[in-house]
C-alpha cells in the first residue's frame, strides 16, 4: 500500500501551478536592462575602435620620423617613405618601417618638393573610415644653425575635410620649429 507521505510528495511534484519558470514580465525587465546597458556601451566602444585606428597612425609616423632621422644621419638626406593604399604598396618606401596598414594610406607630400633640409609625409584614411577616423600628417626638419631636427605631428581636426596636403606642418616664419598648418592641431 502506498502510504501518506508518498501520496504527498506526489501531489507536490505533479502540480503544475508550482513551476520554477521565469513569467514573461521577468523576462521583459530583463531584455530592457540589457537594452539600455547596450545603449549606453555600444557608442564608447566604437569610439574607442576608431581611437586605437587612429594611434596607429600616429605610432607609424612618429616610427617615420625616428627614422628619418637615422636616414639623414647616415646619407645626408631625407628618404622617400614611398606610397601605400590599405595593405597595397604603389611605391616602395626607402625606409626600412611597416607603412602598410588595414585603415590608411601613407604618402610623401611634396609641397614644397622633399630635400635634405625636410621631409614631409601624411597617413589619409581610406574611403571606408573617413567618417569615423581623422587624417595625420608628420615632419621631420633638420635645423643647421643649432645642429638638431625638429619632428611634429598635426592631427586633421575634422573627418571629412582635412586634405593630408592642406594639414601639413609647416615653417612659421622666420627661424624656428614646425607648426601644423590649415584645420589642425598639432600633438605633443
Amino acid at each position: 500500500m502506498i502510504s501518506q507521505d508518498s501520496k504527498l510528495i506526489f501531489r507536490l511534484l505533479s502540480d503544475k501551478s508550482n513551476s520554477q519558470g521565469f513569467t514573461l514580465l521577468e523576462l521583459l525587465i530583463t531584455l530592457i536592462i540589457v537594452g539600455v546597458l547596450a545603449a549606453i556601451a555600444i557608442p564608447s566602444l566604437v569610439g574607442q575602435v576608431a581611437r586605437s585606428r587612429e594611434t596607429e597612425a600616429i605610432t607609424t609616423l612618429g616610427a617615420i620620423n625616428r627614422a628619418q632621422i637615422a636616414y639623414r644621419y647616415e646619407y645626408g638626406t631625407f628618404a622617400l617613405i614611398g606610397e601605400t593604399v590599405g595593405r597595397t604598396v604603389i611605391q616602395p618606401s626607402q625606409l626600412e618601417v611597416p607603412i602598410t596598414s588595414n585603415y590608411y594610406s601613407y604618402r610623401d607630400i611634396h609641397l614644397p618638393p622633399m630635400d635634405e633640409v625636410r621631409a614631409k609625409y601624411g597617413a589619409a584614411a581610406l574611403t571606408e573610415y573617413t567618417d569615423s577616423l581623422k587624417n595625420y600628417t608628420a615632419g621631420v626638419r633638420y635645423m643647421a644653425g643649432t645642429n638638431t631636427f625638429n619632428t611634429v605631428v598635426c592631427r586633421g581636426n575634422n573627418h571629412t575635410e582635412d586634405n593630408i596636403d592642406d594639414i601639413r606642418p609647416i615653417r612659421p616664419e622666420g627661424i624656428g620649429p614646425w607648426t601644423c598648418f590649415g584645420n589642425s592641431t598639432e600633438l605633443k
